[in-house]
């Protein structure tokens, strides 16, 4: 299983000695990233961090040297209930009539290439929160990658390419399944131990490592990717349920 990396949540907000720590030890293994960058941060938890308006500077530095800029949501606000197609238990999206979907995925777009980045083609939502009127908004907006699935396979849905994004680490049995995966990051709530585990499962898997924007299609998985898919949604829901009967 090959898997490319993906941080989340990077914004001006954000702890900026672990986020310093985690793209430097990702450089010393020769590695690159998608930067789930927020357009238009209002998320109080992230905002605690503090505003450092140097990350767009950096975030466009690390661009150049072939890092991916991802839109991650636009305001990273939590203001529907969950659902949609990975059912997430909240969400900025799902629900909302396409015009205010595409609306909020243009002006994020918008920002983003108005802070500079050169033409960002890969969205994933806040949560996993995504429904059909979100494809369709990203259609309209010229994006290619959609960063989230749980197809364990790279499939084209909905004219967009999906990456699956299934589960925070890569399974140790990496070599048995011919497919790509998301190893997704949040440098804001990573622990010392959290950096050390990092660090030596890099080094671990480190040949199965895809730079990001060089994803392929695995069209050779697709009936098998489609029941684990099916299966993956049914325990997801369950666990949905279980959080909105808490």
């Amino acid at each position: 299983m090959n898997f490319v990396i993906r941080i989340d949540d990077v914004c001006e907000y954000l702890d900026l000695a672990k986020f310093n720590r985690l793209v430097d030890l990702l450089k010393s293994k020769g590695m690159k990233a998608y930067l789930g960058y927020i357009p238009l941060c209002e998320d109080e938890k992230l905002m605690k961090f503090g505003y450092h308006e140097e990350v767009v500077d950096w975030c466009k530095s690390l661009e150049k040297e072939g890092w991916e800029i991802a839109m991650h949501g636009t305001h990273h606000l939590y203001t529907q209930e969950g659902g949609g197609e990975m059912c997430a238990t909240k969400s900025e999206f799902i629900g909302l009539p396409f015009d205010e979907q595409n609306k909020l995925i243009q002006k994020g777009r918008e920002k983003l290439l108005a802070l500079g980045f050169k033409n960002p083609n890969a969205f994933f939502a806040p949560s996993h929160g995504y429904d059909q009127n979100t494809l369709l908004a990203l259609n309209e907006n010229e994006f290619i990658y959609l960063l989230d699935g749980l197809n364990p396979a790279v499939i084209e849905r909905s004219n967009l390419v999906h990456v699956p994004c299934i589960v925070d680490r890569l399974p140790f049995y990496t070599s048995l399944i011919n497919t790509t995966h998301i190893l997704c990051l949040h440098s804001n709530t990573m622990s010392e131990r959290d950096f050390l585990e990092l660090d030596l499962y890099l080094d671990k898997h480190k040949k199965y490592y895809q730079e990001p924007g060089k994803i392929e299609l695995n069209n050779g998985f697709r009936v098998i990717g489609k029941i684990a898919e099916i299966m993956f949604k049914f325990l997801k829901n369950i666990k949905r349920r279980r959080v909105q009967w808490k």
